[in-house]
């Protein structure tokens, strides 16, 4: 499902996926601009995903690589914006939609993750008191 009213700019394909790949390469090294954070990442996603269990909605999932740090009764459902997805990412989430509306009732999921994508969007108090309605949210230690 791909919400008529997303306004996100297609990137510049082939500008990206040169950028992607270089900066994929570098991933594991410090000459990364986000290296400290994906050389926490596995200790992170394992322990903020490690004791979820319900409906767990990961909103912006990318990759969907919480996916594997699930337990197995965990429901996880990876959320993504149609463009970043397909485009940025080249991955298929299991729902395509906007973080501003989500095609879900109120109190319909148990937990949500929102990792490295708040930062991305320009309404970020909507989407905090939008997802406190529709699910419980996890908060790190």
């Amino acid at each position: 499902m791909t919400p008529a009213n997303c306004t996100m700019p297609s990137p510049d394909s082939s500008k990206n996926s040169l950028t992607k790949k270089l900066f994929q390469k570098l991933r594991t090294t410090p000459l990364h601009p986000q290296w400290f954070a994906v050389y926490q990442e596995h200790a992170m996603l394992r322990s903020i995903c490690g004791n979820l269990s319900g409906l767990v909605l990961d909103i912006g999932c990318a990759d969907a690589k919480a996916r594997q740090y699930m337990p197995a009764d965990a429901n996880y459902v990876g959320i993504d914006y149609f463009s970043t997805a397909t485009e940025w990412y080249g991955t298929r989430p299991d729902v395509f939609a906007d973080a501003l509306a989500l095609p879900l009732r109120d109190d319909s999921a148990d937990h949500a993750l929102l990792l490295d994508v708040l930062e991305h969007l320009p309404y970020l108090e909507r989407v905090c008191l939008y997802s406190g309605q529709i699910m419980e949210f996890y908060r790190a230690p």
